[in-house]
């Protein structure tokens, strides 16, 4: 129900009980408008409060009459699933007799687990309701009668579908040992002891052991080098024809996951939820197992047992034959997975539900719905998801135009089933389609709070979901993961024994880090994880590490190789040198003679160059005295020639300023001055 608000009120439950005291709501358009509904009758259901449930304010609980279902009495499940099962074993007469014995154990099964195993809040998905025990008949029914030849087969394939259900939900264990308990004790009603009816762990179960096969036959499979070998076919497969390569270590771990994720996507409406850490395989093994062709149904279009299981689980206006036909549909499971971005939010959310719905109701395809928490960006995502493995609808999604073209769609599928093609029929018939076609695999882990609100607040999450817990990785997962990663060291000194010491090693180091985390929690109340995600770390930096040490020492070795071979032709080089010098030691000393006498010529040339320089300087400091007393009379004529040039520059002005009668006069006085004045005293 609606969670409480800030004051205890539900809004959702408070506007139905506005119509149940007044008769009608407020427009929000009008403001002020009060509209009244008529001929109106509300039929609610609701489980008791407790387990996440809230109480019902009495105001609104005071206008209905109360309806109480108790829980079936034994004898009425007994009659139902005597008379499922009886159909199913009417095709193997060597166990029919067995069939009442085996639903009572079945009952006191489920019964001791319910009473027994209660929820906790580290056990909060440990709720059981009659889902669970139809689930245990509904996967007897996926095997072929006619193989079952003696009581032990019978068994096996009992106590498999019995573990699927309620075994592999479990958490720790202490649980599963008090399961394997229980287990050996029914067994010894049978007069057979547990280790007859299984032979070997684990016990597994699977209808794809014949790839291209005809009919698909789910059977025991006894052989792990075998399945192995297919499984990883059809992961090569995979890769072949996907752009995104799954490099998976198929340990026995793996397969058991992957052979319960298959079972539980071949049922009719099987929808899983897996919890466990990150890091442990899956969402690749969800897309693994829905990549295994040819899921069927075998024999559910001619068996009566399959019929009465698809009245039982199917809306009641949903044809037989039409799911008929779409689950016996051999095909690979297309796996949707939603892309988040920055910018996703409700609309993308609800268009990506849309578009798988779409699919999967007027095409008929089968879509594998790979969900994470990691994705759950608002919890309305949620909301959305638990609608659909409830009812297999989710409100106010469609627009009018697909509303149109789903009613146009299955118009005619609703016309062969001989009903009216009403809205009511109509739609009842896409939502059949939907919920047939589409597998819900939801990925979550269960560590927190959270974890624990949301199963609380989204019920069908457990009710809808077949649980598979994913268990830490045990000491055979952790040796074939390193050896996997050991294999790709190209290091020639790695020999088997080297390889193996580094596996166990790491292998020790995971789980004496596991069994530390214990010690603090018991120790300090406080939790560190240890998970498989953290084991592919610490192989991944290990692998890197030594790869990157490896380069360096290589590069090292290169650089002392190098340096090495240049010294060793150094010194050849010297040798040779020395060689060369040795022969030519008589020509040095030669030389040397020469350049002695050389060296005394030099000598006396020197003293004579000497002796040259000094006479050359003397005759230079002679000359520096002539050209100062050059320069001086050079100086002082200088000087009278710069005191006559003005008078000559004055006679020569004078001189162009001269006229005939000047020149006339000159001449005269000139000649007057030669001959004498006749006053003069000369």
């Amino acid at each position: 129900m609606p969670a409480l608000e800030t004051y205890g009120a539900q809004p959702p439950i408070e506007l139905l009980r506005q119509w149940m005291d007044h008769h009608g709501w407020y427009d929000r358009k009008q403001i002020g408008t009060f509209k009244k509904l008529v001929d109106i009758n509300f039929v609610c259901a609701m489980g008791p409060p407790g387990g996440g449930r809230n109480a019902i304010t009495p105001r609104l609980t005071r206008h209905f009459n109360y309806l109480s279902f108790t829980e079936m009495e034994d004898s009425s499940k007994k009659k139902i699933f005597s008379t499922i099962l009886g159909s199913w074993m009417a095709g193997c007469l060597a166990v029919e007799h067995l069939n009442e014995p085996l639903v009572d154990a079945t009952i006191r099964v489920y019964s001791t687990v319910t009473s027994q195993l209660l929820p906790t809040p580290a056990k909060s998905h440990y709720t059981f309701n009659l889902r669970d025990l139809s689930k245990v008949f509904q996967g007897m029914l996926m095997a072929e009668p006619a193989k079952i030849m003696d009581k032990l087969l019978l068994l096996r394939l009992w106590y498999h579908e019995t573990c699927r259900v309620f075994r592999d939900r479990l958490v720790n264990e202490e649980d599963r040992t008090w399961f394997d308990d229980l287990m050996k004790t029914m067994m010894l009603e049978w007069e057979t002891t547990f280790d007859e009816v299984v032979p070997f762990q684990p016990l597994l179960y699977g209808d794809f052991m014949m790839p291209g096969a005809d009919v698909k036959l789910y059977e025991l499979i006894e052989s792990k080098e075998t399945l192995i070998q297919v499984i990883e076919e059809y992961m090569e497969e995979y890769n072949q024809i996907n752009t995104t390569k799954m490099k998976l270590v198929l340990f026995m771990d793996a397969m058991e996951h992957i052979c319960r994720i298959t079972r539980i996507l071949r049922q009719a409406l099987g929808n899983a939820l897996l919890l466990g850490v990150g890091g442990s395989g899956r969402q690749s093994l969800t897309k693994l197992a829905s990549h295994i062709p040819d899921l069927q149904l075998s024999g559910i279009k001619n068996g009566l047992d399959q019929r009465m299981w698809l009245q039982l689980q199917l809306p009641p206006k949903c044809s037989l034959s039409e799911k008929a036909e779409d689950l016996t549909r051999g095909a690979d499971y297309e796996c949707f997975q939603i892309e988040l971005s920055k910018n996703y939010g409700m609309p993308e959310w609800r268009e990506d539900i849309k578009k798988i719905m779409l699919k999967a109701g007027l095409h008929t395809l089968p879509i594998t719905f790979l969900f994470t928490d990691t994705q759950i960006k608002s919890e309305s995502f949620l909301e959305d998801i638990n609608n659909l493995l409830n009812s297999g609808d989710i409100p106010n999604l469609y627009a009018p135009d697909e509303q149109d073209q789903i009613m146009t769609a299955m118009k005619p599928i609703v016309q062969d089933q001989g009903l009216q093609p009403t809205k009511a029929n109509l739609m009842a018939a896409y939502t059949g389609r939907v919920r047939s076609n589409i597998h819900t695999v939801l990925c979550m882990s269960p560590i927190g709070e959270v974890f624990r609100a949301r199963l609380r607040q989204f019920p069908s999450l457990v009710n809808c979901c077949t649980i598979d817990w994913f268990n830490q990785w045990p000491a055979e997962a952790l040796q074939s993961v390193a050896s996997s990663f050991f294999q790709d060291i190209p290091d020639p000194e790695a020999t088997p024994e080297v390889i193996e010491g580094m596996i166990q090693m790491c292998v020790e180091i995971h789980q004496s880090v596991a069994q530390k985390c214990k010690v603090y929690l018991a120790e300090l109340g406080r939790h560190n994880y240890v998970t498989p995600k953290s084991y592919l770390e610490l192989l991944s930096i290990f692998t890197t590490l030594i790869g990157k040490k490896k380069q360096e020492l290589k590069v090292a070795k290169t650089r002392m190789k190098s340096g090495l071979d240049k010294l060793l032709r150094t010194a050849e080089d010297v040798a040779k040198m020395q060689e060369e010098l040795e022969l030519a030691r008589p020509l040095l000393a030669e030389a040397a003679k020469d350049t002695l006498v050389t060296m005394e010529q030099i000598e006396v040339d020197t003293a004579v160059a000497e002796e040259t320089r000094n006479a050359v300087q003397a005759e230079e400091v002679k000359a520096k005295v002539k050209a100062q007393t050059a320069q001086a009379i050079a100086d002082d004529a200088q000087k009278d020639l710069a005191e006559a040039l003005p008078a000559l520059d004055a006679a020569l002005a004078s001189l162009r300023n001269l006229n005939k009668n000047d020149v006339t006069e000159a001449s005269q006085s000139t000649q007057l001055f030669i001959t004498g004045s006749p006053n003069s005293e000369d």
